[in-house]
């Protein structure tokens, strides 16, 4: 191989994998919200894909893909549960729940900040 195989240094690989981490994981959200559950009362799959996605990919990235699954949902794109989109999903019944998965994003990312600081002190 010649120069041009050192093209991508390690900086630009990793934001490289990171926006595809973000994306898989914003389309991970958005198919599980279509997944309802028949229960005694039927929920969706989706609080448990933004659990994962927070989970994997931690908290500054997962709260980029939750960012990155609502603005899908501001834009119109049918990614909210029984295949809603646009503002009225979000500013409809199940809106503060959207919400909410923008607060539990943040939420990681505050425990993760504060957890590692801890661990400095031991």
């Amino acid at each position: 191989m010649g120069k041009g195989a050192d093209i991508l240094n390690s900086k630009t690989k990793r934001k490289i994998y990171d926006l595809v981490y973000i994306a898989l994981f914003t389309s991970l959200i958005s198919v599980c919200a279509w997944i309802t559950v028949p229960f005694s009362i039927p929920f969706t799959m989706q609080t448990f894909s933004v659990f994962v996605t927070v989970a994997m990919l931690g908290g500054k990235r997962g709260t980029i893909a939750v960012g990155c699954y609502i603005m899908l949902g501001l834009f119109g794109l049918p990614v909210s549960s029984g295949f809603n989109g646009g503002v009225s999903a979000l500013f409809g019944a199940t809106g503060g729940y959207i919400i909410g998965f923008i607060l539990i994003a943040l939420v990681m990312w505050a425990c993760e900040k504060l957890f590692l600081r801890c661990l400095r002190f031991l």
